[in-house]
């Protein structure tokens, strides 16, 4: 190999060794720089946020409402009240959950977020308040109030204006749906109105005063942010309106219900009740009533099918005339009883000797039979066919009309009501057990009275688990309410005014007994007393 070559052989060899020598340095400043980048962390995200803090002088308490911003947990939080260098312990901090009820902060690993508030106690209104977040190596001031001490409220901006957010609501309280008219009482002027009606961090109104509906049960916070060209305050009221389930008695109330039950067995001699309802979540038959007795209410619901073949027992008000609705066939055999009231059968309808007062409407056949009686303005409307013996009398063929198609109606869908606490019976003055005398107050699993007792008025049984039974009575009666929600009521005496309510069925064993309605409502100064 000649010189020339060689030399040129070992310049391409030094420069070969002398760019693998470079890219090694490159690799290894680049390692170090890598090192040194991840050996320091980035800096912490510090969290924004935004308050509104209000004072209840009566409970002596701090509330700081979140309005935006960042969430805030427990770990992470600390609160300087007038620059104090000792944090408040957060033990000591209630928040409110979503039902607007309050506990612990500390272990309930429930964030201060959005609508969210907490709950601190406080001797009087602070000069100003520091929040500090904590973060994995330092600690970093996100926020800083000053406050007026004369005001009742501030926003996050702490401005200390004159301006000064106040109002009331009325009613406070009440059943839902819940109205409630909020009246603002702010003080400097205010020209603008941001009103948060249930503490969910979103403006609801903007009025001046305006008209809310809560329609759910639950306790609320109000709080009004006021404002004009010289700032802003607000008020925050934790826990101000409180809004109830209506109970369910209200229902059975206003339909006037006076029996309620699975089966109603009356061997007595008259259901008396103008303007009344009666509700069987069951069939009726001959074999459950005296054959001479009535139901002779304004509204009867039967939820099955009515047989009534011998006796006269009738339906219905002969003075204050409804409706009788049968969801099933109706028979009515022999027996001159009478009907009163429009019925409406949801099945087939059997007619023999009954005297037909109004109009019935039937969602299925018509069988006439011998010698039934039809009123001059009484009618038969029927979307089947009609079935009756030759040689029928053509008056009252005449009043039996088809239809492609007949109104009918709807089974109350009524929910007996829960029974209240131990706690609020004992209060009010109920026992369980006793003997059966004038203004008995009993709430009790079962109740039971089968020996003679002169008559009871005004009496209240409640029995949450069982029956209850008044029996043996012969002459003498028992006017109140009787509720049975998980059993059946037994009775035989002379008279019965009131109101019956059962699972399984109003059972009157005596002969000539009369039942009389009087509302649930009779029996009670105030909805407040309602034991149901």
């Amino acid at each position: 190999m000649s010189v020339p070559d060689r030399e040129r052989k070992e310049h391409a060899v030094s420069e070969l060794i002398g760019a693998i020598l470079l890219v090694g340095l490159v690799i290894t400043a680049m390692a170090i720089v890598a090192v040194l980048l991840l050996s320091n962390p980035p800096p912490e995200e510090v969290p924004q946020l935004n308050i509104l803090a209000s004072r209840n002088e009566t409970s002596k308490q701090f509330f700081l409402y979140h309005n935006g911003g960042d969430a805030m947990r427990i770990e992470n939080t600390i609160i300087r009240i007038n620059n104090d260098s000792s944090p408040i312990s957060n033990k000591a901090i209630n928040i409110t959950n979503e039902d607007g009820t309050n506990q612990a902060w500390a272990g309930s690993n429930i964030p201060w977020s959005l609508g969210k508030t907490l709950i601190i106690p406080s001797v009087e209104i602070p000069k100003s308040i520091s929040i500090v977040y904590q973060g994995p190596t330092s600690q970093n001031l996100i926020l800083t109030t000053s406050f007026s001490p004369s005001s009742s409220g501030t926003g996050s901006s702490g401005s200390g204006s004159s301006i000064i957010a106040d109002f009331s609501g009325n009613p406070l309280s009440g059943n839902s749906p819940l109205s409630v008219q909020f009246t603002d009482l702010s003080k400097g002027n205010p020209t603008q109105w941001q009103w948060d009606i249930n503490n969910d961090g979103v403006i609801d109104y903007t009025d001046q005063n305006p008209l809310h509906t809560y329609t759910t049960a639950g306790t609320y916070s109000v709080n009004l942010i006021v404002s004009n060209s010289g700032g802003s305050n607000n008020l925050l009221k934790p826990g101000y309106i409180t809004v109830t389930e209506e109970s369910g008695i209200n229902d059975f109330i206003d339909e006037n219900v006076f029996v309620y039950g699975n089966k109603l067995d009356f061997q007595g001699d008259i259901i008396n009740g103008p303007g009344a309802t009666v509700i069987i979540n069951g069939g009726l038959d001959t074999s459950n009533t005296n054959l001479g007795s009535s139901i002779a209410v304004t509204r009867i619901y039967i939820d099955g099918n009515v047989n009534l073949n011998s006796g006269s027992a009738g339906l219905g008000s002969s003075s204050n005339p409804g409706t009788i609705c049968i969801n099933g066939d109706l028979a009515l055999g022999s027996g001159q009883r009478h009907i009163y009231g429009d019925v409406y059968v949801a099945g087939d309808f059997s007619l023999k000797d009954a005297i037909i007062h109004d109009k019935v409407y039937v969602n299925g056949d018509v069988t006439l039979e011998w010698t039934p009686t039809l009123d001059d303005d009484a009618r038969i409307y029927y979307t089947g066919n009609l079935y009756h013996p030759s040689d029928y009398p053509e008056g009252i063929l005449d009043k039996c009309i088809p239809q492609t198609s007949v109104p009918g109606c709807v089974i109350p869908d009524l929910t007996l009501p829960p029974v209240k606490s131990q706690s609020w019976y004992d209060t009010n003055g109920y026992v369980s057990s006793g003997a059966l005398t004038s203004n008995l107050k009993i709430f009790a699993d079962s109740y039971s009275s089968t020996s003679w007792e002169s008559s009871a008025y005004n009496v209240v049984i409640i029995a949450r688990n069982g029956d209850i039974t008044l029996s043996g009575l012969g002459s003498s009666g028992v006017t109140g309410v009787l509720y049975a929600p998980k059993g059946r009521v037994t009775f035989n005496g002379a008279f019965f005014n009131g109101v019956v309510l059962t699972r399984d069925g109003f059972f009157v064993t005596s002969g000539g007994t009369d039942i009389t309605f009087s509302n649930f409502e009779n029996y009670f100064s105030s909805p407040d007393d309602y034991p149901l």
